[in-house]
Order: structure tokens, then C-alpha cells, then sequence
């Protein structure tokens, strides 16, 4: 009766069942993460300690159907897996190890660290009315440690007075713009600043910002709240990374966790899709475990694989709603796009920008960033000198245009 019991239970059927059992509960907890609300619970069941179960009853059927009933498939399938875990495991162990080796070779570069919080539109920010600091280091020693103090907008300060001013100048962009690695009075912004004192400028950059925390800034309600002047001019400073915080690859997203906001051309309409820690849950699950890879990191393997046409022209896009939320919240269309010193060939972005009437300043070979004095030694980021140059050449070409 056991036997027959056994038997009935031990089948190439039972292991069938229980991996169509298992997959099943793998799906329901895909759709859950991709359209419910991503916390593994649906019809009040949690689903993960399911798949859980059925994946180890599905191993145990079949290994006994491999070693017990020798069953040519169950073991050729047993074999497989065995064999691919096998190589997984040997191959992770040795990249971990050539990764301590590295890590014995050449000084450990770490950074930049920053405090920050949590923001529902822009998805995070510097927080406000405070004094924070970034800090990079190799081999534990310092290659910048900067403190800058923010208003209560979570704007790095400018240590300049406004009371004269009659204008703004708003400087939107990333950790080039914001002044990563130099203190506050040699930021492109301050630089410009102390051209011109008719100018209230504004520092809306931060480190890891792209163009789509510039939208969000403009789409919200109160950014005239922040902005006193009535007349004045935006510059956004471009980087071809700029694509990629656009979409959220993998390198970005190991930045941010997806605290970015999303958006997204549906028939040549831009939406706005929350963030993408809100809307690309099941992608967000595949990029922390593909963090947590040794082999990943050696081969330096991120996601997507190349940036497509489609990436280029929603980032475009991007810029596109940008000028046009500018001009309907100030009426005017003084908005511009610097493309930032580079030894990249930036002409196809700069084409499409111009194509859909954004005002460019192309300062892609106003210096070498690779030239000495213009980047911060270990680290990309401009120096005070190339901060100045790139002001004075702003605002040389800002005040030539209406």
C-alpha cells in the first residue's frame, strides 16, 4: 500500500504539476510587482514563501525521480542544473576573488557620499535649510570634502547678496552644475553670479540629476514660489550620461534604488509615470540581484546593453516639455542648453535638440576636460578653473542673446 502510494506520488506527472504550480505563483508575483502594488501579497496571500515551497518540492521530485525511479529525463534534467550551478558558483567565486585582488593593486576610490532625502516629485534631494557634505575618497583619504549649505528649497547656497538684483538666473544639471568637489564659491553658478549683479541665481542642480528632476522642478506648482524675479533665463548643463539617468540603467539606478522621476512617450506624448521605484518594480528586483554579482562587476556588465534612438529622443523630449513649461511659467523662452566640454561626439544629440527648436550652446570644445587642471584628479568633475571659463563664456553668449 506504501509503495503504491509512493509510486502514485513519484511520477514524471507530480513533478509536471508541481513546476506548473511553481511557475504559476511565479507569474502571479511578477504581475503583482509589475501592476499591483509590489508588495508580494495577492488575495491576502503571500505569495514568495509559496514559490518557496513548490521550489523545493519540485527538486526533491526530481531527484528522487533521478536517483530512485532512474528516469532518463529527470536525470538528464538533474545534470543540467547541477552542472550550471556548478559552473555559476565557480565562476562568481573566482570574479570575487579577482576582485579582492584588484582591490590590493590600486588604491580603493569611494564616492562621492551625500546626505539626501526622499522627495515624492524629484525623487530625492539635499535636505533643507542644513549643512551637508560630500566626501569622495582613495585609500581612505580625502580627494574632496566639501560642506555647502542649502535653503529651505533644498538649493545649495550661493554666497553672494541678491538684494539688487532684477532678474534670475536658473541653473539646472547635475553634480557638474552643483558644484561636486568645489566648495560653494566656485560653482559655475557662483562664477556667474559675481559677473553680473543684476542676476538672483539660482542653483537648482544636484549630484546624480538628469533632465527629468529639471521637468519635475517646472511642472511643479510652486516653483514660481521660489523664483522671486519676473525676468531671466534657464541653462540646463548636458553630459551624454544624461541619456542614461533619462531611462535608469542599471549604473544609475545603483545610485538612486529608482527614487528618479519616470516618463515615458506614449504616441508622442510625454506622461509623467510616478518614479521609476513606483513603476519598473520587477526591473528594480532584477537590478538588486544583479548588484549583488561578482561577474557583473568584473566584466563591468550593465543594463540595457546600448542606447537606442528611442532613448535619445524621449531624453529630447524631456527637453522639449522643459522649454515649454519655462516659457508658460515665465513667458519667456530665454531657456538653453549647454553641452558641457566633452571628448565625445555629441552632434547627434545636439541635431535632435535643435531639430525640435531648443536654443543650444554647443561648448564641447571650449577645453579638454582630460587636460590637466580642468577635472579633479581621481574624479570627472570640473575644477574651480574650468568652472570659470565655462561662466564667463555663458554668460559672454547669454548677453548677446534676447
Amino acid at each position: 500500500m506504501n509503495n503504491n502510494l509512493f509510486d502514485k506520488i513519484l511520477n514524471a506527472k507530480s513533478l509536471v504539476g508541481s513546476i506548473l504550480v511553481m511557475l504559476s505563483l511565479v507569474c502571479m508575483w511578477i504581475y503583482d510587482k509589475v501592476n499591483g502594488d509590489g508588495n508580494g501579497i495577492v488575495a491576502g496571500i503571500s505569495i514568495e514563501p509559496l514559490i518557496k515551497v513548490s521550489f523545493v518540492i519540485s527538486v526533491i521530485l526530481l531527484v528522487l525521480l533521478a536517483l530512485l525511479k532512474k528516469n532518463k529525463v529527470a536525470q538528464n534534467v538533474l545534470l543540467s542544473v547541477v552542472s550550471i550551478l556548478i559552473t555559476f558558483f565557480i565562476v562568481e567565486w573566482f570574479c570575487g576573488k579577482w576582485l579582492d585582488f584588484q582591490k590590493t593593486q590600486q588604491p580603493e576610490i569611494s564616492g562621492p557620499k551625500h546626505s539626501f532625502i526622499l522627495d515624492e516629485n524629484l525623487g530625492y534631494k539635499p535636505a533643507p535649510n542644513e549643512e551637508l557634505v560630500g566626501l569622495k575618497t582613495k585609500a581612505g583619504e580625502p580627494v574632496y570634502n566639501i560642506t555647502f549649505e542649502t535653503d529651505a528649497n533644498s538649493l545649495r547656497k550661493i554666497p553672494l547678496g541678491f538684494a539688487n538684483a532684477t532678474k534670475f538666473a536658473k541653473f539646472y544639471g547635475c553634480s557638474m552644475t552643483f558644484g561636486e568637489g568645489v566648495n560653494s564659491d566656485e560653482t559655475i553658478p557662483y562664477q556667474f553670479a559675481k559677473l553680473d549683479s543684476n542676476f538672483h541665481v539660482y542653483n537648482f542642480a544636484f549630484s546624480g540629476y538628469g533632465p527629468t528632476q529639471m521637468l519635475a522642478r517646472l511642472q511643479d506648482g510652486n516653483v514660481k514660489e521660489i523664483v522671486n524675479e519676473n525676468a531671466g533665463f534657464a541653462v540646463y548643463t548636458f553630459i551624454p550620461d544624461h541619456i542614461n539617468r533619462t531611462i535608469n540603467t542599471y549604473t544609475n539606478y545603483s545610485y538612486n534604488h529608482g527614487n528618479v522621476p519616470c516618463y515615458k512617450l506614449i504616441d508622442d506624448k510625454l506622461v509623467r509615470d510616478g518614479t521609476f521605484a513606483e513603476s519598473r518594480r520587477f526591473r528594480n528586483f532584477i537590478f538588486d540581484q544583479m548588484a549583488k554579482s561578482n561577474t557583473l562587476r568584473v566584466f563591468n556588465i550593465g543594463y540595457p546593453f546600448n542606447i537606442t534612438s528611442e532613448d535619445y529622443e524621449l531624453t529630447a523630449a524631456v527637453f522639449a516639455e522643459s522649454a515649454k513649461e519655462f516659457e508658460k511659467k515665465f513667458q519667456s523662452k530665454r531657456f538653453f542648453i549647454v553641452i558641457y566640454p566633452s571628448n565625445n561626439d555629441n552632434s547627434a544629440m545636439v541635431e535632435l535638440l535643435k531639430s525640435k527648436g531648443l536654443r543650444v550652446l554647443d561648448y564641447s570644445k571650449l577645453f579638454n576636460p582630460s587636460d590637466e587642471g580642468f577635472a579633479i584628479p581621481d574624479d570627472e568633475h570640473p575644477t574651480p578653473k574650468a568652472n570659470q571659463i565655462l561662466s564667463a563664456k555663458l554668460y559672454e553668449d547669454i548677453s548677446t542673446m534676447d
